[in-house]
């Protein structure tokens, strides 16, 4: 028997180094499409604007203030036109968290150290801004394929270490990758999607073998300084993981780490804005919607969500609706921690859709919320497509396959052109 054991032994191992080496091969691919559809210049939405002068300035003289915009922010009417730069105790500051200008400010030590003057309009207001001051916008571009291309390449590796097969894994990496707005938004400029998804794909790549726990701390710490809800998606996906293990280290190394990465962001706003608190220069309209939930406002936003013609995510991604309807399937036949991940990525989402509108504002194609819940669903969605597969229907391939080349083909789209 033995030497039988060794060729099955031997044959998985070459299986698995086959898939790896596909998924090396795909990251490479994605590098080269994202950084060409990719916007290293302007005009660029207000968001990734604002993101990349926090991460000039934390680049450049260490401090997130922005001195040079004295004068912009004292004309309120200004905030929300090109920038979302506001007013603070300490100065003018970005209103978002600091980590995604964190990962990028690296690679602004590379830009110029003057910031530009340009002429901006942001639609769909009726009257410009006049002169403002940004930085290059390249660096922040470079940050969005980086990080993004890394989360793609960790999604493929865990897909692969869960047990699935090549063609599954290399399957959701393409429809992932290329048919939803990981390409047209997270990969096109400095957003905080690209940065969060990372942070999800290290905690993904950390449940699926043991040992791996430093990535999952570092992640966790992260993960509030950049998007704060997003710390649904690993906290309970490692409680899935200590609850399939056995282990409490896992729950422990991420619960712990976005408790230290939540309070590194309270301290941050106190420092900045004179409160100890997460929601930093949000708006208080965020934090009334969470506190007094209209449920009436939340099914109309989930709906919009999914079918809206201007942003809903099945509309310009319709493959995922058809492996939605394979979720239930499957849901019981997967680690913990894969349940864990997608039960948090629904909680997400429903805070998100509660605290704020739908569409989440202008300047980028379709969709941009459900980006971290697509992908905190990806190791359940991939074994959902898997088991449609094997149903070993024409028709539901046939569904498959074209309902992604679709998506592909919307999305190349939007990325050229945003």
């Amino acid at each position: 028997m033995e030497p039988v054991q060794d060729a099955e032994l031997w044959e998985g191992r070459t299986m698995k180094a086959s898939t790896t080496w596909a998924v090396v091969a795909l990251g490479a691919f994605f590098t080269l499409v994202y950084a060409i559809t990719s916007s290293p210049n302007l005009p660029a939405s207000i968001d990734t604007q604002t993101n990349a002068l926090s991460a000039h300035a934390l680049a450049k003289t260490g401090s997130p203030l922005i001195p040079e915009y004295e004068s912009i922010v004292a004309v309120p009417e200004t905030a929300g036109h090109a920038t979302w730069v506001v007013d603070s105790p300490q100065g003018p500051v970005a209103q978002y968290p600091p980590g995604a200008a964190i990962v990028a400010a690296p690679f602004y030590l590379l830009a110029d150290d003057e910031l530009h003057i340009v002429r901006a309009l942001s639609p769909p207001y009726p009257v410009g801004t006049g002169p403002l001051l940004l930085p290059d916008m390249w660096p922040g571009a470079v940050t969005a394929v980086v990080v993004s291309v890394s989360a793609m390449v960790l999604l493929g590796l865990t897909l692969s270490e869960i047990g699935l097969d090549r063609r599954t894994v290399t399957g959701t990496m393409i429809a992932v990758g290329l048919g939803t707005a990981v390409w047209s938004v997270a990969a096109d400029s400095l957003w905080q999607h690209g940065p969060s998804i990372l942070c999800i794909g290290l905690a993904a790549w950390s449940f699926a073998q043991p040992g791996r726990l430093k990535w999952l701390f570092i992640a966790s710490i992260l993960l509030p300084l950049v998007r704060p809800p997003v710390i649904a998606i690993p906290v309970l996906g490692s409680l899935g993981a200590s609850l399939g293990q056995r282990d409490w280290r896992p729950a422990t190394a991420s619960i712990g780490g976005s408790a230290l990465g939540l309070t590194a962001l309270g301290l941050y706003n106190r420092y900045v804005f004179g409160q100890f608190s997460i929601t930093g220069g949000y708006r208080s309209g965020i934090t009334e919607s969470v506190a007094s939930p209209d449920l009436g406002f939340l099914f109309r936003n989930l709906w919009s969500a999914g079918f809206a013609s201007d942003r809903g995510v099945f509309v310009w991604s319709p493959f995922l609706l058809i492996i939605a309807l394979s979720l239930p399937f499957v849901f019981r036949a997967t680690p913990l921690w894969v349940r864990g991940m997608a039960i948090g990525s629904v909680v997400y989402a429903l805070f998100q859709y509660l605290a704020n509108r739908y569409g989440g504002g202008f300047d980028f194609a379709f969709y941009r919320y459900p980006i971290e819940p697509i992908f905190g669903l990806a190791p359940l969605g991939a074994t959902g497509a898997r088991y449609l597969l094997e149903r070993d229907s024409r028709l539901l391939d046939l569904a498959l396959r074209l309902t992604i080349g679709l998506s592909m083909l919307a999305h190349a789209v939007a990325a050229w052109r945003f």
